[in-house]
């Protein structure tokens, strides 16, 4: 135990290395003033043993302290664990090691661990990563608003506006079909003039009767809100309306309103089968010759930007 002793204070002098030291068979723990940030308040600590004064990460530790008391030597850097720190849990990082130390027989009698935190350079990396994804992610959107605009601007006729909005978009967007409908509120009817869908999914009627999709979502989308449904058939969220429109296959919906002079008129609906990713243009049944109306020509363009 002198020998461990002596251990601990040769290794307590380096101020800059935060050790603390568990002396078997207890594991009790002696720890230098560099190692007592990492504790956190906890209390009574020195003379503790040391798998009790972690306890809140013994799963973790408890097999690698075994390993360094059979004679193994380990490293490991900016492990994630949750410590109880001032009474509550805290994520923190640790580089870290544990390593045998031996009496003057030879024989282990004890484990050195050795802990730096390396909270802030995680946090500091995960912002970094975080930054340069949302700039790759805000270059990736512009240039495809770009490549969008001007395939646009290339079409002489109307319907060639929609039909490469609807390409353009479901490609994407990796989706299963691309809807464009205008409401009719007086009629009660929503009229669609434009689909674009994958192979072997099932398109929406060329005209859907508004009374098959009364609730929440229509609600949603009279009131100008973008809609968007994870699970058509959740058992949680049971309701006609969303039994409507899973009703052609339909397993996830994002749907766009355009509202015109405070009217919502048009809407564009990204619709998610349960289908392989192989998409191709299709045109609904008995819509390919309908006249644009304005707020037809004004959906592709107005709704771009939401969707993507």
């Amino acid at each position: 135990m002198a020998r461990i002793a002596a251990h601990h204070a040769e290794h307590g002098a380096r101020a800059s290395a935060p050790d603390a030291l568990a002396c078997a068979p207890e594991l009790i723990t002696l720890y230098n003033d560099a190692y007592r940030p990492l504790i956190g308040g906890k209390p009574d600590v020195l003379g503790r043993p040391f798998l009790e004064v972690w306890g809140e990460a013994r799963d973790t530790i408890a097999p690698q302290v075994a390993q360094a008391l059979a004679g193994e030597a380990l490293r490991f850097e900016s492990v994630s664990f949750m410590l109880l720190r001032g009474g509550r849990p805290e994520e923190a990082f640790f580089d870290y090691s544990f390593s045998p130390v031996r009496d003057e027989t030879g024989t282990i009698a004890g484990v050195l661990n050795t802990a730096i935190e390396t909270t802030g350079r995680v946090g500091a990396e995960r912002k970094r990563v975080e930054a340069a994804s949302a700039l790759r992610a805000s270059e990736d959107r512009q240039a495809f608003l770009l490549t969008l605009g001007d395939a646009m601007r290339a079409q002489s006729r109307a319907n060639g506006v929609i039909e490469v909005a609807a390409r353009l978009l479901g490609e994407r967007l990796n989706a299963s079909g691309i809807m464009f409908a205008e409401f009719d509120e007086s009629r009660g009817i929503a009229d669609m003039f434009y689909g674009w869908f994958a192979d072997g999914a099932e398109p929406f009627p060329a005209v859907m009767r508004l009374d098959d999709y009364e609730g929440p979502v229509l609600n949603d989308l009279r009131a100008g809100r973008t809609v968007r449904i994870e699970d058509t058939g959740d058992p949680r969220i049971r309701r006609p309306d969303l039994a409507a429109v899973a009703e052609p296959g339909v397993k996830a919906l994002l749907s766009v309103p355009l509202m015109v002079e405070g009217s919502f008129r048009v809407n564009v609906s990204v619709h998610q089968h349960a289908l392989g990713p192989k998409l191709s243009p299709t045109m609904p049944r008995n819509s390919g010759s309908r006249p644009l109306s304005r707020a037809r020509l004004a959906a592709a363009p107005s709704v771009c930007c939401h969707l993507d």
